[in-house]
């Protein structure tokens, strides 16, 4: 009895914990990102992230236009891309948490921190 009464516990904590963690598909859509200390022409957009068969796409749309991103990976609710910012390449990472992200982005500037959430 001791032990089905475990096993349930451990099913419960486990179904708990599994609903609160995002998937790759959690991440399709378009977020509308602030990029503390940036510039004021990259300090705010959208990224839309897609799928196209099994490949994921993205873009990034600034008030100064789009901007292609590189080396695109997912990996369940965290993605790594990198883009040529003014003729600098940008590492950027983040993690997408329900309709919310958080993340940063590394230049030879410094690292800025993101934030933002789903386009509503």
């Amino acid at each position: 009895m001791k032990l089905v009464i475990r096993f349930a516990a451990l099913f419960l904590i486990a179904s708990f914990f599994t609903s609160f963690t995002a998937t790759a598909s959690d991440i399709i859509g378009t977020w509308v990102y602030e990029v503390a200390d940036a510039p004021p022409e990259h300090a705010k957009g959208e990224i839309t992230i897609s799928m196209e068969g099994e490949q994921y796409k993205a873009e990034i749309k600034t008030p100064g236009g789009m901007i292609t991103l590189n080396d695109l990976k997912v990996d369940g609710n965290k993605i790594n891309f990198s883009v040529m910012v003014e003729g600098s390449d940008v590492e950027v990472e983040l993690v997408f948490d329900g309709d919310k992200m958080a993340g940063k982005a590394e230049s030879y500037d410094g690292v800025f921190m993101m934030k933002g959430e789903r386009k509503k």
